[in-house]
């Protein structure tokens, strides 16, 4: 399901402040509000790129699925070129 404009937009702001973060390597410490409490939250360094990635598919509109990796698709699942 693609995102609305409202999603798209948010993407796009994230990942322009996220994106100055970003090319730092290693982990990246975040403060997380929750309840009024706010909370450290340390990011893998891959899960940084993949979240880049996936705000970049979401600002251009475009719908994001994840699939782990040791998931088995049948070519019933796979989209195959004409």
């Amino acid at each position: 399901m693609p995102p609305t404009a409202l999603d798209a937009a948010m993407a796009r702001i994230s990942g322009e402040v996220l994106s100055r973060f970003a090319r730092q390597k290693g982990p990246l410490m975040l403060r997380v509000r929750d309840g009024g409490k706010e909370r450290p939250l340390e990011l893998p360094d891959g899960a940084v790129a993949m979240l880049m990635e996936i705000l970049e598919a979401i600002a251009a509109g475009r719908g994001v699925t994840l699939i782990p990796e040791n998931a088995e698709l049948t070519t019933v699942q796979i989209k195959l070129p004409d």
